[in-house]
C-alpha cells in the first residue's frame, strides 16, 4: 500500500519536514527533497509499506492505491 503526503494551505514545511524525518527515518537533505515534491505537485507517495504498518500511524487514512 502506497502512503500518499497531500500539500495542503495549512500544514507548515517544517513540519512536514519533521514528520519525514522523524517518521520515515531520512536524513534532513532527503526530507527537504520530499517536502519540495510534495509542494510542487500537490502530493508525493512516501513508497509502499504494509497495510498494518500504515494504519498503526496516527491519523491515517488508509485506502487502497489505484492500479498500476
Amino acid at each position: 500500500m502506497q502512503l500518499v503526503i497531500h500539500n495542503d494551505d495549512q500544514t507548515q514545511w517544517e513540519f512536514v519536514v519533521d514528520l519525514v524525518r522523524s517518521v520515515f527515518d531520512r536524513s534532513e537533505a532527503e526530507a527537504e527533497a520530499f517536502t519540495a515534491t510534495v509542494a510542487q505537485h500537490g502530493e508525493a507517495a512516501c513508497g509502499n509499506h504494509p497495510f498494518a504498518a500504515i494504519r498503526a500511524r496516527p491519523g491515517a487514512r488508509a485506502r487502497p492505491a489505484p492500479p498500476s
